[in-house]
């Protein structure tokens, strides 16, 4: 069994490391990290108060920016974004520490 996931290091905005994970996960890093490329930007925050956002390219130069929820449930941390009309995405948190999370995609 995993060792229970601690929510406040979890807190802020973490963007996709396309260049890391595997094909069933992927691998975000603190915005803060490393530069980004300035377009295609993926990521999520995730607030204290258990609201979250999705961030994903759109096709513009402007990100898209999809609202959810987060929690722990059983020590495990599940996101859940949906959007109106549409199933919801859930993500489960497979590792997570001050500088990587990894997700199950």
């Amino acid at each position: 069994m995993a060792a229970p996931i601690d929510p406040e290091l979890l807190h802020g905005r973490w963007l996709r490391a396309r260049e890391e994970g595997a094909p069933d996960e992927a691998v975000y890093r603190p915005a803060a990290h490393a530069a980004r490329a300035a377009r295609g930007l993926e990521g999520i925050e995730l607030r204290a108060d258990g609201s979250a956002a999705r961030i994903t390219p759109a096709e513009t130069d402007v990100s898209r920016v999809q609202s959810g929820n987060w929690q722990i449930d059983d020590d495990t941390l599940s996101i859940v974004f949906a959007d109106p009309g549409s199933a919801p995405l859930r993500m489960t948190v497979l590792e997570a520490s001050a500088d990587r999370l990894v997700l199950k995609k």
